[in-house]
């Protein structure tokens, strides 16, 4: 009889474990679908999103032309000669301007001549 008695008592538990089981999925389920309604009914505010891609797109038009111009930079190899040649003139032109004002010097001078 004690048998008979446990036999039933586990079964009843077994049961009362399943639906209990069966319950919480129900439950979960539910609030998933409260969770899902919520979001779905909300909006999203994306003029954010498409004020940043306007400016992206000016950032990268900007980047491109950049790039671009500095592909087509000048040739500078010869600046350091050129920078040379500018010396050396620039050293006769002084020359230059010292042996005018000799000139000058010995034409204001009598007795230079």
């Amino acid at each position: 009889m004690k048998n008979g008695i446990i036999d039933k008592l586990s079964t009843y538990a077994a049961l009362i474990g399943v639906i209990a089981t069966i319950g919480g999925g129900f439950y979960a389920w539910g609030e998933f679908n409260t969770r899902l309604s919520s979001i779905e009914g909300s909006s999203i505010d994306i003029s954010g999103i498409s004020n940043n891609t306007a400016e992206i797109a000016k950032s990268n038009e900007r980047i491109s032309l950049l790039e671009k111009s500095e592909s087509e930079a000048p040739d500078v190899s010869g600046i350091k000669k050129n920078e040379t040649s500018v010396a050396v003139l620039e050293k006769e032109v002084e020359v230059l301007k010292l042996q005018i004002q000799e000139l000058k010097l010995k034409a204001q001078n009598p007795l230079a001549n």
